[in-house]
C-alpha cells in the first residue's frame, strides 16, 4: 500500500523576463514593480518505490499533471492558466538519479500583486492541453501577494481527493472478513481497535497533513458504538460491543476533505456481524514460567498475536504464544517489580515499575525503554490505553492518576481524597477513564482534561482492586475486600453482586469473547464468570493455591490469566 504525501511546496520566484527560471533566491535581480515577472512554481513527485518510507510531504506517486489557475485576488475572474504533464522527460521535470524524486518547474508570467491560485493535481497526463484521469489532490482559493524586489516563497497544502475508504482492524482486534464482503466480530466484550483511511483514485492511502478527517460511525448505537482515539491518532477508533446482537450492524467510515479540496465526502458502509465463537467450558491448561519464582502480575493481548505478562519479582516482561511458549525480556531498571501492563496505540506494550517508579515500553521484539514517573516513590500500579491516543496510570502511593504520551511526557492529576490508592484504571465507554481507588472504597472517574469525579462503594471496607468496561455500557470492578463483584453505571450508579466462595478475594476482571465479565479470586482459587444480569458461575484452577490475579481475553476466543503463586500462566477454554 502506498502512503499518499500531501504537500506541495510551490515556490514562486520573481524573475527577470529573459532570466532563466530559479527555485532559488540566488537569481537576475527583479524589474521595477509593475513589470511581468516569471513567477516559477515547483513540485515533487516521489518514486512510487519509496513512497512508504518517505515522511508524508509529498503528493501521491501516481502524480503525472497538475493544473494552475491564477486568479485575481477576489477568485472572480481567471487571469490565466498553466497545465503541465509531471512526467519524467516533461519540461522543466528532472530527476537526478533513478531514485530521487521527480521535481519540475512551472513558469507563469505574473505583475506584482495580489493574486488567488488554484491547484489541482490528476494522475493522468495532458491530452489536448488539458489533465486527464482522476482528482488526486487539490487546494483552491490560495491567496498570495507577489512583490516585486525579493523573492517570494509560498508553501501549499494540497488536501487529499478520496476516491474511497477503507477500514483496517488493527493486529490484536477480534474481527474477519474484508471491506467488501463485511466484518465478523468474534465475542462481544473487550474493546477492539481499528483504522479508518482514506484512499486515492490510485489505491495510495492518504496521510499526513492535508489528509482527509476521518469518522467511524455505527447505525446502532445502542450494540456497537465507536469513538475516536484522539489527535494523536487521527485515523484509530475504538470499537465496542455493548450487548450481542444478531441482525447486521452498519459501520460507516467517512473520509472528509478539507475544504479548499472542493470535493464531497467520501463514505464506505461496512456491514458488521456477531460471532459469540465457541462456548468457553472452562477447561483450564497450564504453561509454567521459565524464571522461578517469577511472580506473574498483570496479562494483556499483544498487537502480535501473543499474550504478553509482567513478572514482578522476575523482573520482566513475558510473552506466551497460543500454544504456550514463552520468552523473556529483562527490564533494564533491576528490582523494578513490574505490575501492570497493557497494548499501546503505537503497536508496543506498556507497563508500571512499581519500584522503579517508572512507565516502561517493550517492542514486540523486546526493546524497552523506560521513562521515570516526576512524582519520587509513587508506586504506579495499573495502566490502560486511553481514548486519547495516551497511556493512562495509576500512582498507588502519591494517590494521583498519570497520563504518558507515546513519546513519554508524562502529566499527574491528583485524586481529591486523601490517601485513596489508586489501584487499576480502565478506558470507559463514556470517552474517560475510570479507576478503583482501593483504601477510600470509590470508583474514580477522570475525564481526559484531568477532571476527576469520585462515587463511594456501598459495602464498608470493599477494598476495590480493578475495573474493567462491560459490554453493556457499565464498569465492572471487583471488591477484594467485600467479596463481590461490583457494577458502576457512567452516571455513577452501583450495584453489587456477591461472590458464591466466601474470602475469595476476587482481584482483577475483564470482559470476555462470550459477552460475560470474568475475573480471578485469588484465595479462592477460581476463575470466576459474571453475566451482565449478575449470575456467577466459578471455574477451580487445577494447581491448588495458584494464586490467579492477572486475567484478558485472546484473540483465540479463550481467557489467559496469571498464576502468581504457582508462577504459571493458564488458558481457560
Amino acid at each position: 500500500m502506498q502512503r499518499l504525501g500531501i504537500v506541495i511546496a510551490a515556490v514562486v520566484v520573481l524573475a527577470g523576463c529573459g532570466g532563466a527560471h530559479s527555485v532559488v533566491p540566488n537569481m537576475t535581480p527583479p524589474r521595477s514593480a509593475g513589470a511581468t515577472q516569471a513567477a516559477v512554481f515547483t513540485i515533487t513527485v516521489p518514486k512510487a518505490a519509496s513512497a512508504q518510507a518517505r515522511r508524508p510531504a509529498y503528493i501521491s506517486p501516481a502524480t503525472q499533471s497538475i493544473a494552475i489557475g491564477v486568479y485575481d485576488s477576489k477568485h472572480t475572474t481567471l487571469l490565466s492558466a498553466a497545465n503541465q504533464n509531471i512526467t519524467v522527460g516533461a519540461p522543466g521535470c528532472t530527476t537526478p538519479t533513478p531514485i530521487s524524486p521527480l521535481t519540475c518547474a512551472i513558469t507563469l508570467p505574473l505583475s506584482p500583486g495580489s493574486y488567488t491560485f488554484d491547484f489541482t493535481t490528476y494522475d493522468g497526463p495532458l491530452s489536448g492541453g488539458s489533465p486527464t484521469g482522476s482528482k488526486l489532490s487539490a487546494n483552491l482559493d490560495v491567496p498570495f501577494t507577489i512583490v516585486a524586489g525579493t523573492a517570494n516563497n509560498i508553501g501549499v497544502s494540497l488536501g487529499g481527493i478520496a476516491s474511497s475508504v477503507i477500514l483496517a482492524p488493527s493486529a490484536t482486534a477480534a474481527f474477519s472478513g474484508t471491506n467488501s464482503t463485511g466484518y465478523t466480530l468474534t465475542g462481544c466484550g473487550s474493546t477492539q481497535i481499528v483504522s479508518a483511511f482514506g484512499v486515492d483514485a490510485d489505491g495510495n492511502y492518504i496521510l499526513g497533513s492535508g489528509a482527509p478527517t476521518m469518522s467511524v460511525s455505527s447505525d446502532t448505537p445502542s450494540a456497537i458504538t465507536t469513538a475516536a482515539l484522539g489527535p494523536a491518532s487521527p485515523n484509530a477508533f475504538s470499537i465496542n460491543c455493548l450487548t450481542p446482537f444478531t441482525s447486521a450492524v452498519h459501520l460507516t467510515a467517512t473520509a472528509t476533505a478539507q475544504s479548499g479540496t472542493g470535493t464531497a465526502a467520501t463514505n464506505a458502509v461496512i456491514p458488521l456481524m456477531l460471532q459469540l465463537g465457541e462456548s468457553l467450558t472452562g477447561t483450564i491448561t497450564e504453561y509454567g514460567v521459565p524464571t522461578s519464582g517469577s511472580l506473574p502480575q498483570g496479562i494483556t493481548a499483544g498487537p502480535d498475536g501473543a499474550l504478553w505478562f509482567a513478572e514482578q519479582n522476575g523482573n520482566k516482561i513475558g510473552r506466551i504464544t497460543m500454544s504456550g511458549a514463552i520468552t523473556e525480556y529483562s527490564v533494564p531498571t533491576s528490582s523494578s517489580r513490574p505490575l501492570g501492563i497493557t497494548a499501546g496505540p503505537d503497536g508496543a506494550l506498556w507497563f508500571t515499575e512499581q519500584n522503579g517508579n517508572k512507565i516502561g515500553r517493550i517492542t514486540t521484539s523486546g526493546a524497552i525503554t523506560e521513562y521515570s514517573v516526576p512524582t519520587s516513590s509513587s508506586d504506579p500500579d495499573g495502566i490502560t490505553a486511553g481514548p486519547d491516543g495516551a497511556l493512562w496510570f495509576t500512582e498507588y502511593a502519591s494517590g494521583k492518576i498519570g497520563r504518558i504520551t507515546t513519546s513519554g511526557a508524562i502529566t499527574e492529576y491528583s485524586v481529591p481524597t486523601s490517601g485513596s490508592e489508586p489501584l487499576y484504571i480502565t478506558a470507559g465507554p463514556d470517552g474517560a477513564l475510570w479507576f478503583t481507588e482501593y483504601y477510600s472504597g470509590k470508583i474514580g472517574r477522570i475525564t481526559t482534561s484531568g477532571a476527576i469525579t469520585e462515587y463511594s462503594v456501598p459495602t464498608s471496607s470493599p477494598f476495590p482492586v480493578s475495573i474493567t468496561a462491560g459490554p453493556d455500557g457499565a464498569l465492572w470492578f471487583t471488591e477484594f475486600g467485600g467479596n463481590k463483584i461490583g457494577r458502576v453505571t457512567t452516571s455513577g450508579a452501583i450495584t453489587e453482586y456477591s461472590v458464591p466462595t466466601s474470602s475469595s478475594y476476587p482481584g482483577i476482571i475483564t470482559a470476555g469473547p462470550d459477552g460475560a465479565l470474568w475475573f480471578t479470586e485469588h484465595d479462592g482459587n477460581n476463575i470466576g464468570r459474571i453475566t451482565t444480569a449478575g449470575a456467577i458461575t466459578e471455574y477451580n484452577v487445577p494447581t491448588s493455591s495458584s494464586g490467579p490475579e492477572g486475567i484478558t481475553a485472546a484473540p483465540n476466543g479463550a481467557l489467559w490469566f496469571t498464576e502468581f503463586a504457582s508462577n504459571k500462566i493458564g488458558q481457560l477454554k
